[in-house]
């Protein structure tokens, strides 16, 4: 049964979200990672050392999100969370077997990403670029 187009732009991103977000899941699926926990550990290598705080605000996440996030993946030992420089920091680093589980899922994300850019087009993904930018501008500037 096909859904009734909506016209809340909350509810169609919502909806895409979930979507999109399932069609990286299900790409990633042989990598054990999830899309969220592979974003994790791909600004964590980029970052790394990185305070929690800092990992977060580049991601766009609150902490207790991306908290939870972190648990998952420490309880799988892909990262470990050190005390930083102050004793209230935690820093995350990426373990050995992090490495690993991003080696092998970034060549699955990579066919994910490249199939949405060639269904939309690269025209079309800046088009969308935008229209999220603009929209993020739009709730932030009120």
């Amino acid at each position: 049964m096909e859904k009734a187009a909506s016209h809340c732009i909350c509810i169609n991103l919502r909806h895409t979200s979930q979507t999109i977000t399932q069609f990286y899941d299900a790409a990633l699926e042989p990598s054990g990672l999830k899309i969220t926990q592979f974003s994790v550990l791909k600004a964590a290598r980029y970052l790394e050392p990185v305070s929690i705080s800092d990992l977060a605000d580049y991601l766009g996440l609150d902490r207790t999100t991306l908290g939870r996030n972190l648990r998952i993946l420490e309880r799988d030992k892909l990262v470990a969370l050190e005390a930083g420089r102050d004793h209230r920091e935690r820093v995350v680093r990426v373990s050995e077997q992090g490495q690993v589980a991003y080696r092998m899922a970034y060549p699955l994300w990579k066919q994910a990403q490249n199939k949405l850019t060639q269904g939309l087009g690269k025209e079309q993904v800046q088009i969308l670029d935008t229209l999220l930018s603009n929209l993020e501008t739009a709730v932030h500037s009120r």
